[in-house]
């Protein structure tokens, strides 16, 4: 009795697994542009202090300047327009799929064919992540060079 189900279970599951990509990639856009904001602060802020007056521009505020630039190109990568795919487009299945086969085969069909846009979303998440992570790595630089340029100073 189960086994007529599984392919039911299949779709319901990869339908999850779109929605969830879906939701990993609004909260990781949301971060890298919260994440953009802090950098831009701390920059204004701490870059302010560090250079206030008539003060030299040291290696540590060129570090911070370069640490700022890099974490800028790393979101615009991160939050640059891309496609991704977390729905089927109705007319394709309405056309191409044979009515007339067992129900839970075309369940079976749609479930594989919506882990092909699983698996493809996926690998653009991941590129993005890593740059979101090296974004990270810049700012703690881009902080760190300022601080160490105030402290110096």
């Amino acid at each position: 009795m189960f086994a007529g189900y599984r392919f039911t279970i299949a779709l319901e599951e990869a339908r999850r697994g779109l929605d969830q990509q879906q939701a990993d990639l609004n909260s990781l856009r949301d971060r890298a542009g919260n994440l953009f904001q802090f950098g831009a602060l701390s920059a204004g802020f701490i870059g302010a202090v560090a250079l206030r007056g008539d003060a030299d521009i040291t290696r540590w505020t060129r570090g911070g300047m370069w640490a700022f630039a890099a974490l800028a190109v790393l979101l615009v990568y991160v939050l640059w327009p891309r496609t991704f795919t977390f729905t089927n487009d109705a007319r394709p299945i309405l056309d191409h799929t044979d009515w007339d086969r067992p129900s839970d085969e075309i369940a079976e069909h749609l479930a594989r064919h919506l882990e092909n846009h699983n698996q493809r979303n996926q690998k653009r998440l991941n590129r993005m992540m890593t740059g979101y992570t090296a974004g990270m790595f810049a700012l703690m630089a881009e902080v760190g060079c300022l601080l160490f340029d105030v402290m110096g100073r």
